[in-house]
Order: structure tokens, then sequence, then C-alpha cells
């Protein structure tokens, strides 16, 4: 919900190497918070939908140049001496107090949005046939492209009760947990006492030669180990 939070601000600022996005898809569900209407009323339509239906996150220069991000600290340290100086400008009248979900200088003009929202629809059934939850994005998009701000949240509200409903949202949760989970296994490499020790590999064994078993043992080969392929 960071990037959420951030859009419904009145302004942004960030670090050149910071990441933000909004990878809600990948779990299944939709953006919340008014996600889907506020990103694509900084960024444009095009690029909006781009980045909620990857899930792609950008850095914090790409995001300057694309205006979801306000300012630029230089560094960490400089970042909140920089936030302080926005609020007071915002503060004292002279930087302009901007409502994210009231713009649409950003936006396509209607008959172009109805344009691209058509083919990122067609482009998502063929690309994830049997998937529901990015249509339902899509149309909570479409909702607040073409009858406004506060009636895209409503669709949004709807669309995201719609799909934490659906079997995909309970799998794909399932599947990130289970991911995390493997990076840090008991007593192997959760940190504790009983984690085996960190030891150099000098010998491996690759089963099957095919176009992927054959580049692991070739990169390990030139690594210095030792191969056993079978």
């Amino acid at each position: 919900g960071g990037c959420e939070i951030a859009v419904a601000c009145n302004a942004r600022v960030c670090t050149a190497d910071a990441k933000i996005g909004l990878p809600e898809l990948q779990l299944g569900i939709i953006p919340g918070f008014g996600g889907t209407q506020r990103l694509p009323r900084l960024v444009g339509l095009q690029t909006g939908l781009e980045l909620i239906l990857t899930s792609k996150s950008v850095k914090g220069s790409k995001a300057h140049a694309l205006g979801l991000v306000d300012e630029l600290a230089s560094s960490p340290a400089e970042l909140l001496a920089k936030a302080k100086q926005v609020a007071l400008e915002l503060a004292s009248g002279q930087r302009k107090r901007v409502r994210t979900l009231d713009r649409e200088d950003r936006l396509e003009p209607k008959d172009v949005a109805k344009m691209i929202l058509g083919i990122a629809r067609e482009q998502t059934k063929k690309r994830a046939p049997h998937v529901r939850h990015p249509l339902l994005c899509i149309d909570a998009i479409e909702a607040g492209i073409l009858k406004g701000g506060k009636h895209g949240l409503a669709a949004e509200t709807a669309a995201f009760n719609e799909a934490s409903q659906l079997p995909a949202h309970k799998a794909l949760v399932n599947i990130f947990f289970a991911m995390r989970g493997t990076k840090r296994v008991k007593g192997v490499s959760d940190g504790t006492k009983l984690a085996v020790p960190k030891r150099r590999l000098q010998t491996i064994a690759v089963i099957g030669g095919g176009l992927m078993g054959s580049g692991i043992a070739t990169a390990s080969l030139q690594a210095g180990m030792n191969v056993v392929l079978k």
C-alpha cells in the first residue's frame, strides 16, 4: 500500500534508486486505496496500464521522468530535508496543492483512452485467458477514466472484493509465501545455531544434458568446479 498512499499525497519525494510500483496483480488481487485511479492520472493511461498490469516497479529516477515523483533527493541523507522543503512549499502556497484524483492533464482523450483500454483488454485475454483479476483491474481503471475518479474508486472497491474471492488469489498468495519460505529453511538458512555453515562447492552433479543442463555444466566448469553429467 505504500505506492497507493504516496500517489494520494499532494507531492512525492524519493531517491534515484528507490523502487516504486503496484505489484498486487502478482497476488491475484488489484491495487486498492485508489491506486488504479491515481497512478494513470500521474503518468498517463497507457503507461499506468503497463505498470499496473505487469506489476513492474521503476526506479526513482524513471518515476521522476514519468511524472510519478515530483522531486528527487540526491542521497538518502538528503531525503528528509528535501521532503521538508516540499512540505513547507505546499503549506506556504509556493507549491500548488494538487489532488491527484482530480487531475486529467496527463490522461489521453476519451476516444483514445477507449482504444487503449480495448487493446489492453484483448492482450490480457490472450496472455492469460483463464485469469480474471487483470480484467477486473482494467474495468476499474476504465470506470474512472470514463466516469470520473470518484466513480472509479467505487468500481475499484467492487473489483478488489471480487478478485479477493477468486481461486487465483488464494493460489498466488500460497506461491508467494512458499517462495519466501524457501529462503529461510529451519536449521539451514534461517540464521539459527543449527544452521548449516556455508562451504565452497567443488563438485556438482547435473542430471540431463539438454539446453539447460549443458548450460549449467558449462558455467560450472568455467567457474572451476568438477562436473558429473548424467
